[in-house]
Parts: C-alpha cells; structure tokens; sequence
C-alpha cells in the first residue's frame, strides 16, 4: 500500500531548503563517499534541533563548525 504524504505550505519550503542545502553541500563532496554528505547532514539537523531546543544557534553553529573541522582532519580512505 502507498501512501500519499501531503504536506502544508510551509512543511513544503523547509523540504525543498533542505533538499538545497544537502545538494550545496554535496558540491563540495564530489570526491567523497555517499555516507558522508549523510553523515554531515544528520550532524547539521542535530545542530539545528539543539539550537532550538536550547534557545543558543551560536553555540550550537560552533559545536557543527568544530565537528566538521575534527572530519576534515581524518585521513581519506
């Protein structure tokens, strides 16, 4: 059975600035493995959540920036 998901205006825009921003992101990743555009993509929602739910965007935005920084530091495979 298929269901038809119907989304709300706004549910809309946030999915098409999502799908935008993974395909920015996934620009700089070209040379890189699938799982990482995933892996930074789940880090950057969770870095958005935490933002929201602990009223601080800053420390949150700086948390994502130093873990980015740490994977870019790793050797390639």
């Amino acid at each position: 059975m298929r269901i038809k998901q119907q989304f709300l205006p706004h549910q809309l825009c946030t999915l098409v600035h999502k799908q935008q921003v993974r395909q920015l992101i996934g620009q700089y990743l070209a040379d890189q493995p699938a799982w990482l555009l995933d892996a930074i993509c789940l880090l950057k929602e969770g870095a958005i959540t935490q933002a929201y739910v602990q009223h601080d965007g800053v420390k949150a935005a700086e948390l994502f920036y130093q873990l980015l920084m740490q994977l870019d530091k790793q050797p390639s495979a």
